[in-house]
């Protein structure tokens, strides 16, 4: 009963300093272990562009699904919950109005004296025109079909001796503007994962560049332009003829693992993937049983009149 009376009035507590911040400039929501929003104030609609009185006292996890979170940050955060670890992240949101901005966000778990965590508060700024600027200090026109012939033969020596390339790399594709450090990371990790997924057995990484839109396409099989707005954009494709991951194929590309045929360990995709929304891309996965697994990597190319979306 004591301790019931203690994080009642340890929550008491939360509430009143939250609500002195009720003008900050810093985006503050307070929930419960559950993670259910109890209180936020008004930064928060200015931050994120969504009214708070649709979340309060319902799950945070609703937020989550409308501005479309990577499940790779949610991943994490919930990971630092549980072991009482504050977490800090920058994320992309896209607010109501369609417009793609980034926030920092920093979740810390509340406990009360007795050591138990009773709440959490989140704090969310925008950091948009400091994550543009880090974009464009590393940006750089990097041409796709050479970057997938250089990494096929970085990774040649260390795949297994029944796998094999198949290079279909347009000789014309136009350049992209982007972090070409970060497109090597990001199709080094596809193509560790395209080799662990065939194993020992027979199978083939393809990969495969060119204009959407424009003559053969990837092997991927949905909607490449799901996520992009109407532009001109290059791909390069990292496909595999293994087994197809069964528990979601975005969540088992993206896992880590520790081989000694791959000992860099690249990057994870989510990480990726939040870093290449900014320069105006995207990566879309897609994996079946009978066909294997695909991930695509779509960035807006230059034209003569300039690179398009960035």
């Amino acid at each position: 009963m004591q301790s019931q009376q203690d994080a009642g009035g340890f929550r008491r507590i939360v509430r009143k300093l939250a609500e002195g911040a009720q003008n900050s400039e810093l985006a503050i929501v307070v929930g419960n272990r559950a993670g259910v929003i109890e209180w936020a104030n008004a930064a928060w609609a200015r931050v994120t562009g969504y009214p708070i009185e649709r979340f309060i006292s319902k799950p945070v996890g609703d937020f989550i699904e409308l501005v479309d979170i990577e499940p790779g940050v949610v991943d994490l955060v919930g990971a630092c919950f549980r072991e009482n670890k504050v977490c800090e992240i920058d994320v992309p949101l896209q607010t109501p109005d369609g417009r793609q901005i980034w926030v920092h966000l920093r979740v810390e778990p509340l406990m009360d004296r007795s050591g138990d965590v009773t709440d959490f508060m989140a704090t969310a700024s925008d950091v948009s025109e400091r994550k543009r600027a880090e974009t464009c200090a590393g940006l750089a026109e990097v041409d796709l079909s050479a970057l997938a012939m250089r990494m096929a033969e970085r990774y040649q020596d260390a795949l297994q001796p029944m796998t094999s390339f198949d290079l279909s790399l347009d000789e014309e594709v136009p350049l992209v503007l982007a972090d070409e450090l970060l497109l090597e990371s990001l199709v080094g990790r596809a193509i560790c994962r395209a080799a662990g997924s065939i194993g020992r057995g027979w199978g083939t990484i393809t990969m495969w560049t060119g204009i959407l839109g424009e003559g053969d396409g990837p092997l991927y099989c949905g909607d490449l332009w799901s996520g992009l707005p109407h532009g001109q954009y290059a791909f390069l494709e990292v496909h595999d003829t293994g087994s197809a991951p069964w528990s979601g194929a975005h969540r088992v590309i993206d896992e880590p693992f520790f081989s000694s045929r791959f000992p860099e360990h690249a990057m994870r995709i989510s990480e990726a993937r939040l870093l290449l929304h900014n320069q105006g891309g995207e990566v879309q996965i897609e994996s079946h049983s009978s066909s294997g697994t695909s991930v695509v990597i779509l960035l807006p190319y230059c034209s003569e009149h300039g690179l398009e979306h960035v």
